[in-house]
């Protein structure tokens, strides 16, 4: 319908419901009607008006909406008003039209003006009234425009209609000052909304612990600004903003699996921050403060191998290693105000100075970067602070999973001097081994030639010690580290050896892999090598189409070093999902697709969702037109 149709038909029908007899015209003033009577008139035009709106479109309603109210707003008589809206009200009640377009038409007026007071009143309080029917989006329209009604009131005046809209208010109280009959109202309910907010977001959040586990979906109601470690609020809802969630942080280093969780809550851009090069000094704080209360929780226990401990140094060397990666935290500078912190304490020992050397041995050499001489001198510093004693250190007894421990100073020297030729031939000062570690190192390179002239017999390596502390030591070292990695495959399987597995399989020896005991020695560097090195076993294997099976000791041996969570942004189980088992499956080797799909199998647990299913995919995806009946997967 046109408008200016539709303006015809709206006029005519209140003409015509407007029009009285001419007895009523002659005799106004001294006729009065029963109330049956005016109850039976007001039924009469009510259904005229349903009738009327029944009769228009939906885009029409708005339009007859705004030629009602502006009708009443010209309507002289204020009980003829009032009656009107009595009528539009009904009409939406009764579900004829919706209440926004009524909201709108009667508050966007112009003709909406305070000094009529009866119209005035009786517009808002319908309003208050059907503003219920109205949605979240709607309701911001309609407080906005009350809010500019208001602004009409002049300062000497002492209207104040009830309703404002708190997301309205601070887009205009700079602006213009409101009348000052408007401050309590105001305040009483921008206080309502308090305990809405408390619903609508978490309530004393900031005391409140998240469930850590492998998916980081519910990480977006605990996000924090990585700037200062602090709840986002830039909401103009009236909630107070707090300090620093320092706990909340604590709290996240200290289980396992929850880098990826820490990655969801923490609002960072990975290409900003390679772009500006900064770094973040809270952060930084934060892994230095939780060092330190490592550090003092190991200091009082009575023994050095606790499981509960090293699994806290694991989880906080995962996060390190992975910020670093990732430059949000910059080692060296870490490290430095790690020793500056320490330098106003009591400086560890025994088994916490050990496990704090073996966490900066993880971190220092488990990425990819090159030690400059920033990091050296942190180092050197760390050291001195640290050992202070000129007394040598005795050589360990390698029975126990401690002795590697107690050997990563020695270990973090080896590397140094690897790793410190560059500095050297730049003629940077380099200080020369320390006598305290001459007696450990001079062992250690003693052992070191039972392997590299092959005076080692390969055999079942379980949880040999000493060859830990080996690995760890010269991981760096080209010449070295290659014959022990020979030494600890060729351990785990024997190509030149079977056996029978249950049910008939021949597989190659050996069938004991090694310890998760050994493993736990093993440097951050080490495993990435022992991984890679497996793997390589695991492609001669696919290229050569064997039909004998892996050896269950390289198997689980591999299994069982995925799992570490340094190791996930390199060559963890995301690596083996992603790459590996992708490019296994791609070359239809049917034994060793069987037995890394078993490896998948027994490490769900340590897979997230999203994962498990990329596993599906690249078997739909790469055994498409296969013959299924030669693979039996659970």
């Amino acid at each position: 319908m046109a408008d200016l149709q539709l303006e015809t038909v709206v006029d005519n029908f209140l003409k015509q419901m407007n029009s009285n007899s001419s007895i009523d015209h002659a005799f106004t003033g001294f006729m009065s009607f029963t109330e049956e009577e005016e109850t039976s008139k007001a039924n009469r035009e009510q259904e005229a008006i349903a009738q009327l709106f029944s009769k228009f479109s939906e885009a029409n309603v708005a339009a007859a909406c705004k030629l009602f109210a502006e009708h009443i707003y010209r309507e002289e008589n204020s009980l003829k008003a009032q009656s009107l809206l009595n009528y539009l009200e009904h009409l939406v009640t009764s579900n004829k039209i919706s209440s926004k377009p009524l909201c709108e038409a009667l508050l966007n007026s112009p003709n909406l003006n305070y000094s009529n007071r009866d119209t005035w009143c009786s517009v808002f309080q319908l309003v208050r009234r059907i503003v219920g029917g109205v949605d979240y989006k709607g309701c911001r329209d309609i407080f906005r425009a009350i809010l500019y009604k208001c602004r009409t009131i002049p300062c000497q005046d002492s209207l104040t209609p009830q309703i404002l809209s708190i997301i309205e208010l601070p887009q205009h109280e700079d602006k213009q000052t409101l009348h000052w009959a408007f401050g309590k109202i105001l305040a009483e309910f921008t206080q309502s909304f308090r305990p809405t907010v408390q619903i609508v977001t978490i309530p004393s959040l900031p005391q409140l612990r998240p469930v850590i586990g492998h998916s980081n979906i519910n990480a977006y109601a605990w996000r924090l600004d990585l700037r200062n470690l602090r709840y986002p609020n830039n909401a103009p809802l009236p909630f107070d903003r707090d300090k620093s969630s320092t706990k909340l942080v604590r709290h996240i280093f200290t289980h396992a699996y929850s880098v990826d969780f820490m990655t969801g809550i923490l609002i960072y851009n990975r290409k900003s921050q390679e772009d500006t090069k900064s770094r973040y000094s809270e952060l930084e704080d934060q892994l230095c403060e939780h060092v330190i209360h490592l550090t003092q929780s190991q200091s009082k226990l009575a023994s050095c191998s606790a499981v509960m401990p090293n699994i806290r140094w694991h989880n906080i060397t995962s996060h390190i290693i992975f910020f670093v990666l990732w430059n949000m935290v910059h080692l060296p500078h870490m490290l430095m105000q790690l020793f500056k912190k320490l330098d106003s304490q009591t400086v560890p020992s025994g088994c916490s100075r050990d496990h704090l050397i073996w966490m900066i041995l993880q971190c220092l050499f488990g990425v990819a970067k090159p030690v400059d001489a920033y990091s050296y001198i942190t180092f050197i510093r760390i050291y001195d602070q640290l050992y202070p004693e000129t007394t040598p250190l005795p050589v360990p007894d390698f029975s126990s999973a401690h002795s590697v421990i107690s050997c990563a100073v020695t270990c973090m020297w080896a590397h140094l001097q690897k790793k410190t030729v560059q500095l050297a031939e730049n003629k940077a000062k380099i200080r020369p081994m320390p006598s305290i570690l001459r007696s450990q190192l001079t062992f250690l390179n003693g052992a070191l030639l039972q392997y590299t002239q092959g005076q080692k017999t390969p055999g079942p390596v379980i949880c040999d010690f000493q060859l830990a502390t080996l690995c760890n030591a010269f991981s760096s070292n080209e010449k070295a580290m290659p014959a022990l990695l020979n030494y600890l495959t060729d351990s785990m399987m024997n190509v030149n050896m079977q056996t029978k597995l249950p049910h008939g399989v021949a597989c190659y020896l050996n069938t004991e892999p090694m310890s998760v005991e050994m493993l736990d020695c093993l440097s951050v560097h080490t495993k990435m090598l022992l991984i890679k090195q497996l793997f390589g076993k695991m492609e001669a294997q696919v290229q050569k189409q064997s039909q004998v099976a892996l050896s269950p000791a390289l198997i689980e041996t591999f299994s069982r070093a995925l799992v570490y969570t340094e190791i996930e942004q390199t060559f963890g189980i995301k690596t083996f999902v992603s790459n590996i088992l992708p490019s296994i499956v791609s070359s239809k080797c049917l034994p060793v697709i069987h037995t890394l799909l078993e490896v998948a199998i027994y490490r769900l647990i340590h897979m997230q969702p999203h994962y498990r299913m990329k596993i599906l995919s690249c078997l739909l995806d790469e055994l498409v037109n296969f013959n299924h009946n030669h693979m039996y997967i659970r």
